[in-house]
């Protein structure tokens, strides 16, 4: 049988005439259903536009020798290079714009970019591509500072800085410090521990401020060195017993403290250069300082007279726990007092006893009254001091107390090393005034270990004189005091320059002439004054300071002339000066001699201070 072929709608409800309209349709289902089979799902996601983004490289090398850091912004930049050398290098996506700043470490200074990003602000770039950019840092100019001589100090740096900080004995004999190109620094230096700044060398000179340009590197030394005496700026009064405790009645003793923490003299020194002054007396006598701590010696350090308002003597006296005494001693023990004036122009600090031993009271070397007799005028004597009371055979020179007394006729006494002519100069002068004039001086000892003393007159009178010499000290080759082989006269006013008018000062060149060089601290002088018509006083002080309130000798019309010792700085041209005063301003004027024995180069301060 016959079967009939199906003809009915290929979708229920579909009649033959819709199958073309329905046609998009079934191809969309076929389409669906042949990926399904061949496993294309994927084929039916979408498709992104573009892959992920393009990294770059950028490259910093660091040049120049110097060293510092770069960093960038955004982060991903960060080198550390103080050695002056050395690369690094990051990855950022192409088209950051990335900022590099340069930051040089303390030593060195940046010069500039090169390569992708020139100059010298900070670079800003663009990264298209791989990039290479270069910093340049570059070693600051070096200052070095060179510690010279065998003292103690220290120096820095002020203002810009700091950079340079140097102390002796912790930083070896150098520091050194990169300073910014066209810099100017300004060292300055600080003595320590007793020692003198004895000046700068290098690229500095002189003693004052060193400024240096750091154009290039530069190199400066500073010098500091021992020295025996430390000359205070100004003389100062420690002790006045018209302001103070009253008179010293004859007989006793009083003790003063002239060295403390916070003064002038500290409170280590171990001996103090003093002038001592004995003044409103009633009788004649003497007066005698010594340290703490021990008998009053039977020796003397001045002698007053009622002839003479007031009479001074400069002495180098030992201290214990900073004190010294003063014995009052009257002729025949009459009852009287005297004021004490004690003023302060130096000290010897403990570390330099080697230089200057003291001893450990005053010591009597001659007293021709009980062994010789008198000198006669027109004469010289010499003594053996070596070997006596503590008086090493080493010994260069010895601090002494001269003592003229029992004289006939105005004159005076020189002190000399022994092998020398007698000098032009004058150690003590004496008139017939006054019952004893005594004065300190240091003397060099000369051949066989001897001193000379020659005694002169006024218009070559016949005369005599006793001599009395007490020892204090004494200095040693290790001491940085240089003794002249002859006392020399640097200023006479008598014949250059007149007389100095009271209440003026005048300064004096004392260096650079004779033996003394033109590099010296100070000097070993003996002062005097002659030509005076009123009771007065002269001051003697370094250059370029104000006229201190102190007195270097008291001079009276009773007497032809009068001298002491003295030890003073000079200022850095070698000058030193005279003030005059007189009692109540009276007019009045006075000729001033001034003779050295005796110096203190830049190696040292001076010492002891002779007529």
């Amino acid at each position: 049988m016959r079967t009939r072929e199906a003809t009915g709608p290929l979708f229920a409800g579909t009649d033959r005439r819709d199958t073309n309209a329905h046609w998009p349709m079934v191809q969309a289902v076929l389409v669906a259903a042949l990926v399904s089979l061949l496993g294309l799902a994927s084929l039916a996601q979408p498709v992104s536009a573009a892959g992920p983004a393009q990294q770059v490289t950028l490259i910093i090398s660091i040049t120049g020798g110097g060293g510092g850091g770069i960093v960038s912004s955004p982060a991903g930049i960060s080198c550390n290079n103080d050695t002056g050398g050395g690369s690094c290098m990051a990855s950022f996506s192409v088209g950051t714009q990335v900022t590099l700043s340069a930051t040089p470490d303390p030593r060195s200074s940046f010069t500039g970019w090169s390569g992708a990003c020139p100059g010298t602000a900070p670079c800003s770039i663009t990264l298209d591509a791989d990039r290479t950019v270069t910093a340049i840092f570059t070693l600051n100019p070096l200052l070095t500072v060179n510690l010279a001589g065998n003292g103690t100090g220290s120096v820095t740096s002020v203002g810009p800085g700091p950079f340079i900080d140097c102390v002796t004995g912790l930083d070896g004999p150098s520091c050194r410090a990169n300073v910014p190109p066209g810099t100017t620094v300004t060292l300055a230096a600080a003595p320590t521990g007793g020692s003198i700044f004895n000046g700068w060398g290098g690229a500095c000179s002189g003693s004052g401020a060193c400024v240096v340009t750091m154009a290039a590197a530069q190199t400066v030394s500073a010098t500091f060195t021992t020295t025996t005496v430390q000359l205070l700026q100004q003389p100062q009064r420690v002790a006045d017993t018209r302001t103070g405790s009253g008179p010293i009645p004859s007989g006793s003793a009083e003790c003063f403290t002239v060295a403390a923490p916070g003064t002038v003299i500290p409170l280590e020194a171990a001996a103090v250069v003093l002038n001592v002054t004995a003044v409103g007396y009633g009788a004649r006598g003497w007066l005698t300082v010594y340290p703490a701590g021990q008998p009053a010696p039977d020796t003397s350090t001045l002698d007053f007279d009622p002839a003479e308002y007031a009479i001074a003597n400069n002495i180098v006296v030992g201290l214990t726990s900073g004190i010294v005494c003063v014995k009052v001693g009257t002729v025949d023990a009459a009852a009287a007092s005297v004021h004490v004036v004690l003023d302060a122009t130096g000290y010897v600090p403990v570390g330099q006893l080697a230089g200057m031993p003291m001893l450990p009271a005053p010591q009597r070397l001659v007293d021709t009254r009980v062994f010789g007799g008198p000198i006669v005028s027109g004469t010289a004597r010499c003594f053996t001091v070596v070997g006596q009371t503590g008086i090493p055979a080493d010994a260069a020179a010895v601090l002494l107390n001269v003592t003229a007394v029992g004289y006939g006729a105005r004159g005076w006494l020189t002190a000399y090393p022994a092998g020398q002519q007698v000098p032009p100069t004058s150690t003590v002068n004496f008139d017939t005034s006054a019952y004893a004039t005594a004065n300190g001086a240091v003397v060099g000892i000369g051949r066989g270990g001897q001193l000379c003393v020659a005694v002169g007159t006024v218009n070559a009178a016949p005369g005599s004189s006793q001599v009395v010499l007490d020892a204090t000290g004494y200095v040693t080759s290790a001491s940085m005091v240089t003794m002249l082989n002859a006392p020399q006269r640097l200023v006479d006013t008598r014949t250059m320059g007149g007389p100095i008018a009271s209440g003026t000062s005048r300064c004096f060149k004392l260096t650079d002439q004779g033996m003394i060089g033109p590099q010296v601290a100070g000097l070993v002088v003996n002062v005097t004054a002659v030509g005076y018509t009123t009771r007065g006083w002269l001051t003697l002080y370094p250059a370029g300071q104000p006229v201190p309130t102190t007195s270097t000798l008291n001079f009276d019309a009773a007497e032809y002339a009068i001298a002491n010792g003295a030890i003073v700085a000079v200022d850095r041209d070698g000058h030193a000066c005279v003030s005059v005063g007189t009692v109540n301003g009276v007019p009045g004027s006075a000729d001033v001699i001034i003779d050295a024995v005796g110096y203190l180069d830049l190696v040292s301060i001076p010492l002891g201070s002779r007529r």
